[in-house]
C-alpha cells in the first residue's frame, strides 16, 4: 500500500511540475470533464453548450426569459424552491419581471422548501 501511495505522490509531483501549483486543480477538473464527456457522448448539444459557456455570456443572456416578458396578459403562477440547486433566483426574477412589465394582471409566486423538479 505504501508503494501505491508513493507512486501517487510522485505522479502528483510530476504533474505539479508540468502545470504549476495553481494549475493542478484546473488540470484535475479538466480530466474529470473529459472523462464525463466520454460517458455522456460528445454529440450531446446541451452538455457541449454547458462546457463551452461556463460564465453568463451572450449565449446564456440570449436565453434569459425576463427580457421577453412584456405586456403579459394571462394569469401567471411561478413556482420555485428555496433548495433548487439549478437556479433558485430564477423564479424570483421571473416574478419581478412580470410585476414590473405587466401591472394589473394576476401574478403569484409560490416558493417552498423543495429542490428542483
Amino acid at each position: 500500500m505504501r508503494r501505491r501511495h508513493r507512486h501517487l505522490l510522485v505522479d502528483e509531483c510530476s504533474r505539479l511540475q508540468h502545470v504549476g501549483i495553481g494549475g493542478i486543480e484546473a488540470q484535475k477538473r479538466d480530466d474529470r470533464q473529459a472523462g464525463f464527456a466520454q460517458r455522456m457522448g460528445r454529440d450531446n448539444p446541451l452538455f457541449r453548450a454547458n462546457l463551452e459557456h461556463t460564465t453568463y455570456d451572450e449565449f446564456w443572456k440570449s436565453r434569459a426569459l425576463p427580457p421577453h416578458l412584456q405586456a403579459v396578459r394571462p394569469a401567471v403562477l411561478t413556482v420555485g424552491g428555496w433548495y433548487d440547486a439549478e437556479d433558485p433566483a430564477g423564479p424570483l426574477s421571473l416574478y419581478r419581471a412580470i410585476e414590473s412589465t405587466s401591472p394589473g394582471i394576476f401574478n403569484a409566486l409560490v416558493m417552498g422548501p423543495w429542490c428542483h423538479g
